[in-house]
């Protein structure tokens, strides 16, 4: 399972990626299954066969929420990346990061102001995090392991997805 991307970055010049999803029973290597990607996706390879890399390929995780973990502890709040808020679907973790950058805020100002940085008090951000965000992390998820399923399906989702009539119709639904 994993997605490729193409972000703009202005003077013709492109952030290329193809993210996959780690499995600990199967190894990858991730330079090969970008050039892989590449080669065996048409309209990828297209978009890609006039281009250049700028440097090396290089690799890293995407910290997913696709488990609960403590967010504090005694003295500190985890917001964004480092507390694993990327959405599991799409691999987004900005308005997440947002969101938990917020509510980390008020809680720091709540501990400064009652004079608690303790485990106990600061779990209150944990739960008031976890009630805004885990119930759309939980069914991502679902839609992730289901895309991994079926990839096929999903790539049709996508193409489909780019006509406006059916962009209309999906909002209609939100």
């Amino acid at each position: 399972a994993g997605y490729f991307w193409i972000f703009p970055l202005g003077n013709g010049r492109v952030n290329a990626g193809f993210g996959m999803l780690y499995r600990k029973e199967k190894s990858y290597n991730s330079r090969e299954a970008f050039s892989y990607f590449i080669k065996h996706n048409p309209s990828v390879r297209e978009i890609m066969q006039d281009t250049k890399a700028e440097g090396d390929i290089a690799g890293g995780g995407l910290p997913f929420a696709l488990a609960r973990r403590s967010l504090s502890g005694s003295g500190f709040l985890l917001v964004g990346d480092a507390a694993s808020l990327v959405d599991p679907f799409s691999g987004d973790g900005i308005q997440s990061a947002a969101l938990s950058g917020v509510l980390a805020a008020k809680w720091v100002l709540k501990a400064l102001s009652e004079d608690q940085n303790n485990e106990t008090f600061l779990l209150g951000y944990d739960l008031e995090l976890y009630a805004r965000l885990w119930p759309e992390f939980r069914k991502r998820a679902r839609m992730m392991k289901i895309g991994s399923m079926f990839p096929k399906l999903i790539s049709l989702g996508i193409r489909l997805g780019s006509y406006p009539f059916v962009q209309r119709w999906l909002k209609s639904w939100v």
